[in-house]
């Protein structure tokens, strides 16, 4: 997280990473990210293909000490990891608030605060009776509504900050919103902090909101250069999911609680597994103004920082293995356990690659991505290259269509490429198989194969990767060019 002290930058701020390291200078800067191969930097979907584990927001204080007890004791949030200056907060099972002091961040606390923190709780009458009890400053009182998409109201913060507490119901316009929601584990205060918040008490999201000028042009921007795919449409607000717990609201400035501002007190964060890719890609396809050309490193954490086409700090976090981090670091690790992909979910997803494909070779959505393996579903629209990888393993589960998959034998006009893969025109001396929905193939490592697809059908399975040396394959690469996977 970047807060570097530096009379260089002081029209701008100052970055994180001073708050973090106490004024003990300025953090090393590591090298910039090695960039994967020239095929594997046009993802199909930079969401899925580089990750983001958890939602992040950088809320800026004169008063740091107070503001924590306002959202540990009142609020009964739990306090992860404490660097002095900054306060990390997780709001969420996948979402987190850090509140830093303005004496030594990014923003002063005089900017206006150009945002809005909704907790989407299924106890909101009970926080509103809750609040209005404990005397919090309520800007938008609580008057639920009949047959209203959601309902909700609004408090004041110690500082001024927003937040809403929201409850969405069964309405047309929260189709995919809601079941998203349902799947959220709801979190509750923490037994072992001083707190008045009752047990009952949980909060299962949020949703940042941000307000701007141009709503059309910065929904195309977060869409097509981030790959974030609309849930909820509200008309003057747009809400994207992008972890399970996390959503980030785009809003119309003109008739949002927030008009938008040319300075913002707010820092938006991404918390991801692949900081390298993330970074590779924004700075080799020019998405956004970086702050740096290099990723700031500190022994707690990686990050670096950029802007969105109207001035919201962006910026994208790697939290390290250290003992300031360590109930933060388990909570983290928790974020990709055991994730259920039902039924209704895949189907869904299926239903997306199949209206996405158009006449590329090859989409796919991440299932999973974690250390050493991963999962996809997979659409092939045109037969593939044929591949080798030689510490990778292949458990291909059919779903949709049917296929010729060519396996064994020895790869034609071989060509070596990163990762220890190997890529030919063809195969010789190969077995071929018919696949249709329901059969499972195993690729062992080392083994030559390739899809051969029929004419107008295309052909789509989920695919397990199992990597016996992982760190051959960072996960921006894992699926990185048509012929991999």
């Amino acid at each position: 997280m970047t807060e570097i002290n530096s009379m260089t930058r002081a029209l701008v701020g100052v970055t994180f990473a001073a708050v973090l390291t106490s004024g003990c200078g300025e953090p090393t800067l590591s090298p910039p990210g090695t960039a994967p191969p020239a095929e594997a930097m046009a993802p199909v979907n930079p969401a899925r293909d580089f990750g983001i584990t958890a939602n992040n927001v950088f809320f800026y204080y004169d008063d740091v000490e107070r503001a924590t007890r306002f959202y540990t004791e009142t609020l009964g949030v739990n306090l992860v990891a404490d660097y002095g200056g900054a306060k990390i907060l997780r709001i969420a099972a996948t979402s987190y608030l850090i509140l830093v002091d303005a004496s030594g961040g990014m923003h002063t606390a005089d900017e206006p605060k150009s945002v809005a923190l909704a907790l989407v709780t299924d106890q909101l009458d009970e926080w509103y009776e809750y609040l209005v009890a404990q005397g919090v400053e309520l800007r938008d009182p609580f008057e639920p509504g009949d047959g209203t998409p959601h309902d909700s109201f609004v408090v004041l913060d110690p500082e001024g900050y927003y937040l809403e507490f929201a409850r969405f119901n069964a309405h047309p316009e929260n189709e995919r919103l809601l079941p998203e929601l349902e799947r959220a584990e709801t979190v509750y205060p923490p037994a072992d902090q001083d707190l008045t918040t009752p047990p009952s008490l949980g909060i299962k999201a949020t949703i940042l909101w941000l307000y701007y000028n141009d709503l059309a042009a910065i929904q195309r921007f977060y869409e097509d250069k981030f790959g974030f795919e609309l849930i909820a449409d509200q008309g003057w607000t747009k809400i994207y999911q992008t972890s399970p717990a996390g959503y980030i609201g785009l809003v119309d400035g003109a008739r949002g609680m927030h008009a938008a501002t040319e300075q913002k007190g707010v820092t938006l964060s991404f918390l991801t597994d692949d900081l390298d890719g993330w970074f590779a890609y924004v700075r080799d396809q020019q998405v956004i103004e970086l702050r740096s050309s290099r990723i700031g490193e500190d022994d707690r954490f990686r990050d670096f920082v950029g802007y969105d086409p109207e001035g919201y700090y962006l910026e994208f976090d790697t939290f390290l293995e250290h003992e300031a981090n360590a109930e933060l670091m388990e909570f983290l690790s928790q974020a990709g356990e055991f994730p259920l992909w039902d039924a209704e979910r895949i189907e869904a997803a299926a239903d997306r690659l199949e209206q996405e494909l158009g006449d590329q070779e090859i989409v796919w959505e991440t299932i999973g991505s974690y250390e050493g393996h991963s999962m996809y579903l997979v659409l092939r629209g045109k037969s593939s290259l044929a591949e080798l990888h030689e510490t990778e393993s292949d458990f291909h589960i059919s779903k949709r269509g049917k296929a010729t998959f060519v396996i064994g034998g020895e790869l034609v006009d071989k060509e070596l490429l990163p990762r220890k893969q190997q890529r030919g025109t063809s195969i010789r001396g190969g077995t071929s198989y018919r696949v249709t929905p329901g059969d499972i193939i195993h690729v062992p490592p080392g083994v030559a194969h390739q899809h051969f697809i029929d004419p107008d059908e295309p052909y789509m399975y989920i695919l397990i990767k199992i990597d016996e040396e992982p760190e051959n394959s960072p996960k921006s690469d894992l699926i990185g060019s048509s012929s991999v996977p």
